[in-house]
Order: structure tokens, then C-alpha cells, then sequence
């Protein structure tokens, strides 16, 4: 079985998914809004 996500690891996707621009991504995470977690694991 595989791990669960991590925190935020799938956040830009779902956020890409509805409608959201890279660049409104970003201010998002500028402000701490979200949180976009490395795709890498430990």
C-alpha cells in the first residue's frame, strides 16, 4: 500500500484543477494561504 500525501503535496494540482493561474498559486503561497509541499519524500 502505498503512504499517505503529504501536507500540501497535492495542493498546486488541486488548486491548477479549479481555474486557479500559476501566478495566483504563487501570491497564495506568498501569503501563506497554502502550502505546496516538495514532491520528494524523506
Amino acid at each position: 500500500s502505498l503512504p499517505p500525501p503529504l501536507l500540501g503535496e497535492h495542493t498546486e494540482a488541486v488548486l491548477r484543477e479549479a481555474g486557479y493561474t500559476p501566478e495566483e498559486v504563487a501570491r497564495l503561497v506568498e501569503k501563506g494561504v497554502v502550502r505546496i509541499q516538495a514532491k520528494e519524500r524523506w
